[in-house]
């Protein structure tokens, strides 16, 4: 971050010239952060290829039992899961099922969310 004008006038001239990098590389990995690719903040260039596939719509990972495809081979390998469960996972407040124990996680998050909210919904009645 360019925090005060000083950092922001020798950050400048390394776009004049007057400040060049040691290596064209260097140059040429600085000059990323000014395109519109650099928008979103991803550390990792891997990481940005992923989320182009959002975008794109591609979806290069498909089972091959179903025809159902994914933008991460880790997706795919989650899914396939639900070809070969064994078990599946209910949810104890509400008796929903899922295949994927990590589901159960986030739908407990999920109550969890919902119980706060009703409970300062209900002590801001009680305030007012």
């Amino acid at each position: 971050s360019l925090t005060c004008k000083k950092s922001l006038k020798i950050h400048m001239r390394i776009h004049t010239g007057e400040k060049p990098f040691r290596q064209q590389g260097h140059l040429k990995d600085h000059m990323t952060v000014h395109t519109v690719e650099k928008l979103h903040p991803f550390a990792y260039k891997q990481s940005l290829k992923v989320h182009k596939k959002i975008h794109t719509g591609e979806k290069p990972y498909t089972c091959d039992q179903c025809g159902k495809s994914f933008r991460q081979s880790s997706h795919l390998k989650e899914h396939m899961n639900s070809h070969s469960v064994e078990e599946l996972h209910t949810c104890d407040q509400c008796n929903k099922t899922f295949l994927i124990r990590k589901f159960i996680q986030r739908r407990n998050n999920i109550h969890g969310l919902y119980v706060k909210i009703v409970l300062k919904l209900k002590m801001l009645k009680t305030d007012a």
